[in-house]
């Protein structure tokens, strides 16, 4: 239900372009935070918001700024030398905040929201007395000790130099996070994890609980066993090595001892990408060529496909706060084994709506993945409670309420405007 309280004005900070956005202004889309995509849609269904948001575009070369499906958006470029300081591995974050402030300073919000730490957004609460709120996403700082995964031994990490050089960039960026820590109040999250990154940097913090928007085609299907192909595994994932898809890889050989008929699925790698090349060894040594492919980026439908057809879902990641594409799995309703680490255990728990194990332990990764193919029954009330448990914690309306009223008690908290 709609609120008829003062209508307030959001100014949103994110790290994507837009779907909408790429199409107005001819930019690529970045990809990433559908989350927020979906709970911008659902905070135009309300009469209380006038949404604002900005994003700063490598791709950009000038600022953009208009006004589409009730929300003003805001592009603003990168300066050239900053782009160059990006491709090394060595941009500026902080450098993004004058041209940020000087929106603040136009648009007027009753609050700004900085979705993410690892940007310089965060670092307006300097600078500005209007409230600032910062969405707990991804923390670099507790991903740095798990970026390199398996790979250890600097002679063998050696072998990966863009790898190198994205662990230097993440190492600088971690740095600003800390700061951007230090100097904010307000945080929201979803997790035990998060919230406890948060407690180390901040202990004085003001923490709110937020869960995330899901889209609409996630939301609307629906796995089942007779629909699934038996013994198939499915995994989505990006190119680094902190998501374990190497442990999953190990995993399979193990599982096919017993379970020779299994196969392995994966989205979202790039087989040009080093992580592509350290996998496809990996697959030649173990004589996995037969039972694993790699299916590239994947659209939202042929996720949902894959998801439909898998007769499990695998994410065996070193360290996660809020994984998307876990959420997205089980709202489909697709049995799911997840590694227990960072924020996993807070969104799934083991027995009853999935299966946990423990991190880079592929035996008992393997295990797990043969007796949720070898239990039917088993699969099918995982399908069912994680369905229920997805629908009553992501609904959008709910979420967007949530949204408003931790604006709401920001503003009151920080003496109204």
């Amino acid at each position: 239900m709609m609120s008829t309280t003062r209508k307030i004005r959001i100014l949103w900070f994110v790290n994507s372009v837009f779907p909408e956005v790429a199409r107005e202004t001819k930019l690529p889309p970045s990809g990433g935070g559908w989350w927020l995509v979906a709970l911008a849609e659902a905070l135009r269904n309300r009469s209380d918001v006038e949404l604002a948001v900005v994003t700063v575009s490598m791709a950009a070369a000038k600022r953009y700024q208009f006004h589409l499906n009730g929300t003003d958006y805001f592009v603003l470029p990168q300066t050239l030398w900053n782009k160059t300081l990006n491709r090394l591995g060595m941009a500026d974050v902080s450098s993004v905040v004058r041209p940020c402030l000087e929106v603040v300073e136009e648009w007027n919000p009753d609050i700004v929201v900085s979705h993410g730490t690892e940007n310089g957004y965060g670092l307006l609460a300097q600078l500005t007395d209007v409230p600032v709120l910062i969405e707990l996403q991804g923390i670099l700082n507790g991903y740095l000790p798990f970026f390199w995964g398996s790979i250890t031994g600097l002679f063998s990490r050696l072998r990966y130099p863009r790898s190198i050089r994205n662990w230097y960039s993440m190492k600088r960026r971690a740095r600003n996070e800390k700061l951007v820590f230090q100097v904010n109040r307000y945080f929201s999250g979803r997790t035990f994890w998060d919230q406890s990154q948060l407690f180390k940097y901040n202990p004085q913090a003001v923490y709110f609980d937020e869960p995330r928007v899901l889209r609409s085609e996630f939301l609307n299907a629906n796995w089942s066993l007779e629909g699934c192909k038996p013994l198939s595994i499915y995994s989505t994932t990006t190119p680094h090595f902190l998501k374990g898809t190497s442990c999953l890889i190990d995993a399979l050989a193990l599982l096919r001892r017993a379970v020779p008929g299994a196969t392995l699925s994966i989205g979202g790698i790039k087989m040009e990408s080093e992580v592509g090349g350290h996998l496809r060894r990996q697959i030649a040594r173990l004589k996995l060529d037969d039972s694993v492919r790699f299916l590239g980026y994947l659209s939202t439908s042929e996720v949902v496909q894959q998801l439909r057809e898998a007769n499990v879902y695998v994410i065996p990641s070193y360290i996660e706060n809020s994984p998307n594409n876990m959420v997205e799995a089980m709202a489909v309703g697709t049995p799911t084994i997840a590694s227990a680490t960072g924020g996993i255990p807070s969104m799934l728990d083991s027995g009853k709506n999935g299966m946990l194990f423990n991190c880079g332990d592929s035996a008992m990764l393997a295990l797990a993945l043969k007796k949720l193919m070898e239990d039917p029954s088993l699969a099918i009330d995982f399908s069912n409670s994680s369905r229920k448990s997805v629908a009553e914690r992501h609904n959008p309306e709910r979420i967007a309420q949530t949204h408003m009223e931790t604006c709401r008690k920001i503003i009151e908290l920080h003496g109204g405007r």
